[in-house]
Formats: C-alpha cells, sequence, structure tokens
C-alpha cells in the first residue's frame, strides 16, 4: 500500500461521524415493530422504511408516506378502499415530524441499557415559530447504529406520548411494498388525527383567517370555550 493510500485511510478513519439533526435519519432502510403511537394504542404495527418512503401495517390495512412531504397513501383492505392525499398520514409519526426543519437545542445525558441494547440517551428540544416547542427524548441503540428504539415526546400543551420498536433490521425491504395500488381515489386533505391533532411536516398554511362561528340562536346558551383534548 503506497503511503499517500495509508494516509488517506488515517484521515478517514480520524473524520469525525456526523449526526443527523433528526435521529430517525440515521437508518433510511429497515423494518422494525412499533409500539405506541399518537393514541396511545399499544398494538404492534410493522414499519418499513426505503429512502423517503414510509409503510406502516395494521391490522385495518396500510399506509404509504413520502417522508418529503409530498404525498401519502391510506389502504383500508376490510373495504377495498385507498384514498391519496397530500402531506403526511398522522399514522407515520414520528418519522414524519419536522425534527431536520426546526431549531434544536441538544441535550446528552447518560447512556443507558434498554432491551439490551447500549444506547445512546439525548432530549432534544424542538423549536418552532408556528408551534409550542416539543421535548423529544431518544434512546440510540449503538448496535443498531443508533437506531432510537425508545422515545417520548412531551408536546408544548402537555400532551406525552411514548413509542417503543423492537425487532429492528437494518435492511432494505422490497420495494415493491412502497408502490400503492392502481386506483386510489384523490382527495384534497389529508385526514386528521383522531381525537386531536399534532404537527408534522409540512405546517398548515399560515395567515389564514378562521371561519366566523355561527350567531347563537335565539333562547340557545352561549357556546363553550373549552377545546379538545391533545
Amino acid at each position: 500500500m503506497s503511503a499517500a493510500s495509508v494516509a488517506l485511510l488515517v484521515a478517514l478513519s480520524a473524520a469525525p461521524v456526523v449526526q443527523p439533526q433528526n435521529p430517525f435519519d440515521a437508518n433510511k432502510a429497515f423494518t422494525a415493530t412499533q409500539i405506541g403511537d399518537l393514541l396511545h394504542r399499544q398494538d404492534p404495527v410493522k414499519v418499513s422504511r426505503l429512502g423517503d418512503q414510509l409503510r406502516i401495517d395494521d391490522e385495518a390495512g396500510y399506509s404509504i408516506t413520502e417522508l418529503d412531504g409530498e404525498l401519502s397513501y391510506s389502504i383500508d383492505k376490510e373495504h377495498n378502499t385507498c384514498s391519496r392525499f397530500p402531506g403526511p398520514f398522522w399514522r407515520s409519526f414520528p418519522f414524519s415530524s419536522p425534527i431536520s426543519t426546526s431549531k434544536l437545542d441538544r441535550k446528552p445525558l447518560p447512556e443507558e441499557v434498554v432491551d439490551g441494547h447500549h444506547c445512546k440517551v439525548e432530549i432534544l428540544n424542538v423549536i418552532r415559530e408556528d408551534a409550542a416547542p416539543t421535548e423529544w427524548k431518544f434512546w440510540e441503540a449503538q448496535d443498531l447504529n443508533g437506531f432510537p428504539i425508545k422515545v417520548e415526546i412531551k408536546f408544548g400543551s402537555g400532551r406525552q406520548v411514548a413509542i417503543a420498536f423492537k425487532d429492528v433490521v437494518l435492511k432494505a425491504p422490497d420495494a415493491t411494498l412502497f408502490k400503492p395500488p392502481d386506483q386510489c381515489k384523490k382527495i384534497a386533505r389529508r385526514p386528521p388525527v383522531p381525537g386531536g391533532t399534532v404537527h408534522t411536516k409540512p405546517s398548515p398554511p399560515k395567515n389564514q383567517s378562521p371561519a366566523p362561528a355561527p350567531a347563537p340562536q335565539q333562547g340557545a346558551p352561549p357556546a363553550s370555550n373549552a377545546t379538545p383534548p391533545r
């Protein structure tokens, strides 16, 4: 081996590893089992990712989301229907979170062992102009190239969500899994999160005035100011 080759190898080995802003972007080809979601359900679902395409399989069917925020598909196996709509489907959370495009305050914590995996632990405070700050706590398995096998999210509203991953395989899934059915009904807006909302990218359009509230009817009680739980 020439002296120049040796020098190049030494330089490469000494080069710092660039950490992605979003820990979920450290691995873009994998399959895993996800436990926990925005609705606090504990039924396991299968997660598959290939590049910027994400597929979630559950008992009702599956969804495909382009994580660049352009398009999603939701397939209902029971009713044999497919819907196509702009933006990420809520089931793609936490992978479709706006971490990659937000300002971050990063805080490392002592390492821990979770389910036999030695994990780097860190807190990310996600700061955005159009939403309250959100705190994310990641447990990144070092034997899985930093894959976050556990994450806890505290939203600015006070709502908390915990999600875990197991059976992680860092291998590219079959590309045909991400091909939606040929016949999909196009709808103008993505389906809402059942029971509430959460910020996923892209964010809702700004400077849009809300629709005026209807005038109360004669003798009707005043409308409640209560907001739905989030």
